[in-house]
């Protein structure tokens, strides 16, 4: 159902807090939005098909009775206009149509008018339907499967997590660790075996019958690439591929019980893969800022339960970040598994995710509040990094140094000290 009228019909919901205000989606040949951290992109396919149905049914309203006037109006552009979602009303818009006048009876004319629409489209009905989901999901055993080459205190952060999460409350987790030497002198693969081997002999015995929490380690040799180091991963899955539930993780994360529940409903075998958007924590260096859980992110001993504060300022959510996913093996082969021929930082998660998008595979993205990626410094002059892969690097270390807003204070302050 459509409203047509003036400005005023959009103010049925009165904001009382600048908190409650509802911002407008400008649209014209792109969409200028702050919904995201990227101020303009191109109209998507959804948006596009939408606004073609609201202009249709607006046209048919607006000819209904012209045609036995001997008139009608044709649409011609859309010039620009403005939507916006009124969570308890619907979606309104605002539309600057150019429109063609034709009157074919009497004394015949044509030309181009130009008119305004503020339209608001109502929700529909509310619909209840049931759907059993497979009594098996929720005891689903995950693979996590973790690239690592190095980073021994950062490691030791996440076996701790590990510990907690997974170990403890022995959970139906298989830790697939596939390790590759740094090829320097300072390579801590030894001291990471042993650690390893320490948290095997910790961990509880399972019950007889009851897999539970395992934990395995996979020595790899030469250069490091996360592509291969999860391609191979996945081949050391011992369930059959229809069963094999595979989780892409990196050693920077932080989860809580509450992600393994989300793997295993997310990711439905032949329908659906799981790409989870990351909560990834700012530079706690950064001049002002109030991030003390990240400042000191390689202390194990203290507590790692104040990672999951989550607000603007510790943090941003990582729109454009694809590098964890949760799918099963035999939907992996049937995209055509991780690209090996990518090397070095990054690019192969995007791969992967085109791929996905781009199959039979329906796709679940969505803010995971239990996945933190806690704050460390990236390189982004290693030889082995293409020109791509250099430009997706740069781009990742500039948003990790603080919020909008305190790089706005930060620049205030440095350049213009008197303005408060």
């Amino acid at each position: 159902m459509f409203w047509i009228g003036l400005g005023p019909s959009l103010n049925k919901f009165v904001p009382h807090t600048e908190d409650e205000m509802l911002t407008w989606n400008f649209v014209a040949r792109a969409v200028d939005s702050i919904e995201t951290i990227n101020p303009r992109r191109t109209i998507d396919a959804p948006l596009r098909e939408g606004v073609e149905d609201v202009i249709r049914e607006v046209m048919e309203s607006i000819n209904a009775p012209s045609k036995e006037r001997g008139r009608i109006i044709d649409f011609k552009e859309l010039l620009y206009g403005y939507y916006r979602v009124n969570p308890r009303l619907g979606v309104d818009y605002i539309l600057d149509l150019l429109l063609v006048y034709k009157k074919y009876r009497g004394r015949k004319m044509m030309f181009p008018v130009r008119r305004h629409a503020y339209l608001q489209q109502a929700f529909g009905p509310l619909v209840v339907r049931s759907h059993e989901e497979p009594s098996s999901s929720s005891s689903k055993r995950i693979h996590l499967i973790l690239p690592l080459s190095g980073r021994l205190l950062v490691f030791r952060r996440f076996m701790e997590n590990v510990r907690r999460v997974c170990a403890e409350p022995d959970e139906d987790v298989r830790l697939i660790i596939v390790l590759y030497p740094t090829l320097d002198g300072d390579d801590p693969s030894n001291e990471i075996k042993e650690l390893v081997e320490d948290y095997r002999k910790r961990s509880s015995q399972n019950p007889k019958g009851k897999r539970g929490f395992e934990l395995e380690l996979i020595e790899q040799t030469g250069e490091f690439a996360r592509a291969s180091a999860l391609e191979m991963g996945q081949s050391s899955c011992q369930d059959d591929d229809d069963d094999c539930l595979l989780f892409f993780i990196d050693v920077d994360m932080i989860f809580d019980s509450r992600t393994l529940e989300r793997i295993r409903s997310h990711t439905i075998r032949g329908r659906q893969a799981y790409f989870p958007i990351v909560f990834s924590q700012f530079d706690p260096s950064f001049v002002g800022t109030t991030n003390a859980s990240a400042a000191a992110p390689y202390d194990v001993s203290k507590q790692l339960d104040d990672v999951f504060e989550i607000n603007e300022d510790r943090g941003y959510w990582r729109f454009y970040g694809f590098g964890l996913a949760g799918l099963y093996r035999s939907d992996l082969h049937r995209v055509g598994g991780m690209n090996t021929s990518i090397h070095g930082w990054g690019q192969e998660d995007v791969d992967l995710y085109d791929r996905v998008v781009a199959s039979t595979l329906a796709v679940f993205r969505a803010p995971d509040p239990g996945l933190i990626h806690v704050f460390h410094p990236i390189d982004c002059l290693a030889d082995s990094m293409g020109a791509k892969q250099r430009k997706m690097c740069l781009g990742t270390k500039a948003s990790t140094y603080a919020s909008q807003r305190r790089l706005a204070r930060y620049w205030i302050d440095s350049h213009h000290p008197t303005i408060s």
